[in-house]
């Protein structure tokens, strides 16, 4: 650690949202899905806790969530669906709606 702060790199500094949107509508740019393929899932199958984005052209996002039931793993307890018609407005929604941003993302300060 103190190497890195020697060499000025620690703490690093904030993250901007801005860099973080425009990182994650490139990404879409060329990729299918975010972070992963949506994989349908049924009661009495394990239901994960999931958010993606899909693409379908480029002026088609379909931004897709579910939760389990707290009390039983089984049981889905929420499904949302919502279309944007621009990866940025998907990307948007995603990194303030499921990683809750501007804030903390796995120890890194994301600021406005």
């Amino acid at each position: 650690m103190q190497e890195r702060q020697e060499m000025g790199i620690w703490p690093h500094p904030p993250l901007l949202f801005k860099d973080l949107l425009n990182e994650l509508v490139k990404y879409l740019d060329t990729n299918k899905w975010f972070p992963h393929e949506w994989v349908e899932r049924r009661n009495g199958e394990i239901i994960d806790d999931v958010a993606v984005i899909e693409k379908i052209d480029d002026k088609k996002f379909i931004y897709r969530s579910r939760s389990h039931n707290p009390r039983d793993i089984t049981i889905l307890a929420t499904k949302a669906e919502e279309t944007f018609t621009s990866a940025a407005k998907a990307a948007e929604y995603y990194l303030k709606n499921v990683l809750h941003l501007p804030g903390n993302l796995d120890k890194w300060k994301v600021v406005d």
